[in-house]
């Protein structure tokens, strides 16, 4: 990254689709958004410069 860049921030829900067992959390009811549980929000972090180049880190 060089010179002047744009950044943004975005959270995604953890995805546990088909696992068996959950160890680390109670599971969703249906209809229930990831508003109310904070903490299973993964955050991602994209940074572009104006050359185009894009970075993102998890």
């Amino acid at each position: 990254m060089v010179g002047i860049v744009g950044a943004d921030k975005i959270f995604f829900t953890e995805p546990c689709k088909g696992s068996r067992h959950l160890t680390h959390r109670e599971p969703r009811k249906r209809g229930e958004y990831s508003k109310q549980r904070k903490g299973e929000r993964v955050p991602v972090l994209m940074v572009q410069d104006r050359s185009g180049t894009v970075a993102d880190f998890v």
